[in-house]
């Protein structure tokens, strides 16, 4: 048998148990009960994150609001920063920002994934015609290697993503999956840090899938990334059976309303429910920009909703966290998920524009007692509200209209 289909098998088994799970709970659980079940579990969680990319030197005020966990703050513990080759001033003035966000970021307890961006012009062979694509010559992987040590050494690299969107097409650097996997097997753990691959735009497998199927290179994978332009956001199982932690390294959704805070809120929900260990938002601030619609704070620092959206998640659902089993409502449009870890997390999404209550039954979450509540709504910004006190299993409580609601049982780190 192989690893894939000992993956398909589990998720069958898994998806059958709880459909007699379900059966047996009728008697006792009303239609209405959404049903956490902590001895249920699936993926560790490594994080939640955002990029720093050209966005020159976070200050110090916002950085805490970045990488810190007190009132008002992300909690986010992962960074995506930039590797730049030094060629040119402009080139080392990135780099050079990037290693004072790292040091920022590791500072306030962060770690920090480095992406190829800019290669060595010297390692690469111009196209041989007009919209040709750049190429590095096989004989010069070892020369990359090398200079991605260099990088992360220099840039304090927790984790290397050889190449950012490597199906960008022409005239831009365009890897292939098998030329990936000719890199991984030979040269990757010359890197000597964990190695991520591929960061498709569209997290499509074909980039990944050769490493992943080749012994030699699949030992040198750390971390399977992809971004969710276009698709992406569903379970990407030969990295599952592979034991490789699945990441979404980035996405930007537009807006600045409770509108678009329900659609990240709704993407990052399912992708929980996908087995995806990371999320990373792309630009996280928005330094001189004209209509930050995109970003999680604006021009002067406010926390926008998007923002707000993802910090429901990620200032309580804090690395290695573990998923557990819940139970969606989708003919009430609720999303829900739930965590447990220092205590128990449960994170609902109203996507529907009708109020609601909703009656969660704990299964096997020991005395889990008092629930805290923090909501984000077209009212709220991560509003801490009043605690909600379990009896017997179960506890209700409102869900407004387009909003994200987090129940937890310990006060967040």
């Amino acid at each position: 048998m192989t690893r894939l289909t000992s993956v398909l098998r589990s998720f069958a088994r898994l998806s059958l148990a709880a459909v007699f799970t379900a059966s047996a709970l009728a008697a006792t659980a009303s239609a209405q009960d959404i049903v956490v079940d902590s001895a249920t579990s699936y993926q560790s969680i490594d994080g939640f994150g955002g990029a720093s990319a050209w966005q020159g030197i976070i200050p110090d005020t916002l950085a805490d609001r970045i990488w810190r966990n007190g009132p008002g703050q992300l909690g986010f513990t992962l960074e995506r920063a930039g590797i730049w080759n030094q060629d040119d001033a402009t080139m080392q003035k990135r780099r050079n920002d990037e290693i004072a966000n790292i040091a920022s970021a590791h500072l306030r307890g962060a770690r920090a994934l480095g992406t190829e961006w800019k290669y060595p012009q010297m390692l690469l062979t111009a196209p041989a015609g007009a919209g040709g694509c750049w190429t590095m010559d096989p004989a010069r992987y070892a020369d990359y290697a090398a200079f991605l040590r260099r990088s992360a050494d220099d840039m304090r690299l927790d984790y290397v993503s050889i190449t950012n969107e490597p199906n960008d097409g022409c005239p831009h650097f365009r890897w292939t999956g098998e030329q990936i996997r000719d890199f991984v097997s030979n040269y990757g753990a010359l890197v000597n840090r964990p190695v991520i691959i591929a960061e498709n735009s569209a997290f499509d497998d074909r980039d990944t899938d050769p490493s992943l199927n080749a012994p030699a290179a699949a030992r040198n994978v750390a971390v399977v990334g992809g971004h969710f332009y276009g698709s992406g956001n569903r379970p990407h199982l030969n990295a599952m059976a592979h034991g490789k932690p699945v990441w979404m390294t980035e996405h930007a959704i537009k807006g600045t309303d409770i509108h678009s805070a329900i659609v990240v809120a709704s993407e990052v929900s399912k992708a929980m429910a996908n087995g995806f260990s990371a999320y990373l938002w792309w630009w996280m601030t928005a330094p001189g920009s004209a209509n930050p619609i995109d970003r999680l704070f604006d021009n002067a620092g406010n926390l926008q909703p998007n923002g707000a959206a993802l910090a429901q998640f990620s200032k309580f659902v804090r690395p290695h966290f573990v998923r557990v089993a819940a139970s969606d409502d989708p003919g009430r449009m609720l999303m829900i998920t739930a965590y447990k870890g220092n205590g128990l997390v449960i994170i609902a999404v109203n996507t529907g524009n009708a109020n609601q209550r909703a009656t969660f039954r704990i299964k096997h979450g020991g005395d889990a007692g008092t629930f805290f509540v923090t909501r984000t709504s077209a009212r709220e910004s991560l509003a801490s509200l009043p605690p909600i006190k379990e009896a017997n299993g179960r506890f209700t409580a409102p869900l407004p209209a387009q909003s994200i609601t987090t129940f937890y049982t310990r006060q967040p780190q």
